[in-house]
């Protein structure tokens, strides 16, 4: 957004209004700041996951196509999700 002209953004909603009305809120980091890290810790969760002490969870509920799309992230902001969150874009059985 920095480097666009201003008369690039108008009519875009901005990011921050957008949260506010939602009472939401945006965290992160930026990866790059810990690229001398991550070596060890790929290596631990490698040795984690292949000892089965960490194991990654998908959510049984299920979502299919692009129209289920709204459903999944109002279910996942809803907190009700124990893991993953899938939506399946086409059958399996079509591949």
């Amino acid at each position: 957004w920095a480097n666009k002209n201003p008369a690039q953004l108008v009519g875009k909603p901005k990011v921050e209004s957008e949260l506010l009305k939602k009472s939401a809120s945006v965290g992160g980091f930026f990866l790059n700041h810990f690229l001398a890290h991550a070596p060890e810790h790929m290596q631990r969760l490698s040795q984690l996951v292949a000892s089965g002490k960490l194991r990654s969870a998908v959510d049984p509920s299920e979502f299919f196509g692009l129209e289920d799309i709204p459903k999944a992230i109002d279910y996942m902001y809803s907190r009700k999700n124990k893991g993953k969150v899938v939506v399946k874009l086409c059958n399996e059985a079509s591949l």
